[in-house]
């Protein structure tokens, strides 16, 4: 009764660390105008983000989506490129240094995460042993077996066969920008963080919270129970008010 108690707090109180995924870094949105759309279908395979120089909060996926058609590239320590005589916009100069998503400073988010992704693994390894404890307290000493074959196949069939196509799907969602290539094989190259984090946060809290109100219930009805009616599935034996002893269909002892 104990170890479902215990399921049932660290289960719903690491739920919500979950939560932390909903902070994302900001990021820039690419300018889609008349002009640049005219000229995807020929730059549909071109991923180089430039930013216009004067104003970086403009960001174009390339040069090519853009119109440009002159390159300027400055000797210096970083190599700049340059792309003028743009047909989208005139007079404007890009540059793939002059974008910002480079300087975003999200090392206070990143650290939030790292040590809330730690908490939840230390928790998920440290309630393993309170809810098998749980799992078997729950049947029949001679239905045991049965229930773990079944406990597995459960795990496997919907947790690793399923779960990465559920979270393929959930990552394709979040796509921006997808690249073809010649085989037909279509990769992401740019997320919507902020939708990611959403969706992440979302499905595990949600999943994870109901884990623990399912231990919640069991405590609950264990709870509720009378000590001469828990089947024992351990060495341990209770003894009866009336002092006598219980054998299943199997002679096995499972009350005094």
């Amino acid at each position: 009764m104990q170890c479902a108690r215990i399921c049932g707090i660290v289960l719903i109180s690491s739920s919500f660390l979950f939560l932390c995924l909903i902070f994302s870094c900001p990021e820039l949105k690419f300018q889609n105008t008349s002009c640049t759309s005219m000229n995807t279908p020929c730059c549909n395979q071109i991923y180089y983000p430039v930013c216009d120089i004067v104003n970086p909060h403009q960001m174009f996926l390339s040069p090519c989506h853009f119109g440009c058609i002159n390159q300027t590239i400055i000797n210096n320590n970083s190599n700049t490129i340059l792309y003028s005589s743009c047909r989208c916009a005139k007079n404007i100069i890009v540059s793939e240094t002059a974008c910002r998503f480079r300087q975003i400073p999200c090392k206070v988010i990143f650290a939030l995460t790292l040590l809330g992704a730690t908490l939840l693994v230390f928790f998920t390894a440290f309630v393993q042993v309170p809810m098998l404890q749980v799992f078997l307290h729950s049947v029949p000493i001679y239905d045991q077996n049965m229930a773990l074959a079944l406990r597995q196949c459960i795990v496997r069939v919907l947790g690793q066969t399923s779960g990465p196509l559920l979270f393929g799907y959930v990552f394709d969602q979040a796509c921006l920008v997808w690249l073809t290539d010649c085989y037909a094989r279509r990769t992401c190259k740019v997320y919507d963080n902020r939708r990611m984090g959403l969706s992440m946060a979302l499905s595990g809290f949600s999943i994870r919270f109901m884990s623990g109100i399912a231990c919640g219930i069991v405590y609950i009805k264990w709870k509720s129970l009378r000590p001469n009616q828990i089947v024992t599935t351990s060495n341990t034996q209770h003894t009866s008010t009336d002092g006598s002893i219980d054998r299943n269909q199997h002679h096995e002892i499972t009350r005094f």
